[in-house]
Order: C-alpha cells, then sequence, then structure tokens
C-alpha cells in the first residue's frame, strides 16, 4: 500500500472524517514528495543557464521543464520507495 492510499484508508477507517486532519496529512505529504523531489533533482539533473537536463538528456538541445523533471522523478525507484513507505 502506497503512502497516499494509507493516509486515505486511515482517514476511512473513522467514523466521522475530519477535513483538518485529511487536509494536514495531505500538506505533510506535499511536503515530503517535495523535498524527496528537491534532492532527486540535485543528483540526477542539473541546470544549465536556466534550463534543466536530466543525466540522461546529455546532448543539450532538449531542455526539460519543471514538470518534465518531476514526471520522470515519479517514475524513479526513489520515488516508488518514498511512496511504498520503504
Amino acid at each position: 500500500m502506497d503512502l497516499k492510499e494509507k493516509i486515505l484508508n486511515d482517514i476511512h477507517s473513522s467514523k466521522v472524517v475530519n477535513w483538518d486532519k485529511v487536509f494536514k496529512a495531505m500538506d505533510e505529504l506535499s511536503k515530503i514528495v517535495a523535498i524527496a523531489f528537491a534532492k532527486w533533482v540535485g543528483e540526477n539533473g542539473y541546470c544549465y543557464f536556466g534550463n534543466w537536463y536530466y543525466d540522461g538528456n546529455t546532448d543539450g538541445d532538449n531542455p526539460l521543464s519543471e514538470q518534465e523533471l518531476f514526471q520522470l522523478f515519479t517514475q524513479s525507484k526513489e520515488y516508488k520507495e518514498l511512496m511504498d513507505g520503504k
């Protein structure tokens, strides 16, 4: 079960949904993912003259947007381990 599912299951299991708890949990998850993304980009990407590149994209002709980098991050082993709670 991934981290997001665990949060939602914990909330679903209670009789009354505490929306403050929901929003705080999702906010915490967002912070965890943002920190992991920043670390991953630092290890796997680089910025050259304001353009982002991924290690696998070394030709220099095809910079990536932050959204494209995030999509690569969500396919990474690090992201999957984070979501699986490992």
